[in-house]
């Protein structure tokens, strides 16, 4: 009976420890992946893949989403928040920007970033 009380109480202080760092990669993903833990952060540094996405923002896209048409794509912020509709419209449908579609090096620098998980740090 005390063996079974013993291995009782080892699988509860296992699973316990388990629970502990599953929640704590979780909670530090949760910060990684918040727009406002990092890009609004002047202290954490751009990604190489976030400032090639950005470069092809301010180049091809602040023209008109500028603040004055949605989205704005002004901060660095507001691209992060965008991932999916920049993938999207510049990517997958290619109907962005108006002047035609992105050549390929830059469609795929956009993709390496949403793949890399769209975060200003990558």
């Amino acid at each position: 009976m005390k063996k079974v009380i013993v291995l009782f109480l080892i699988a509860c202080i296992s699973l316990f420890q388990l629970s502990l760092l599953s929640s704590c990669s979780k909670k530090s993903e949760d910060i990684v992946n918040t727009p406002g833990a990092d890009c609004s952060n002047p202290a954490i540094q751009k990604g190489p893949k976030f400032s090639a996405v950005e470069s092809i923002i301010n180049s091809k896209c602040i023209s008109c989403h500028n603040g004055n048409q949605s989205p704005n794509l002004t901060t660095a912020c507001n691209i992060v928040n965008e991932w999916y509709g920049i993938n999207y419209r510049c990517v997958e449908v290619k109907t962005m920007p108006q002047s035609g579609p992105l050549p390929t090096t830059e469609q795929s620098a956009i993709t390496a970033w949403v793949d890399a998980g769209h975060k200003y740090t990558d």
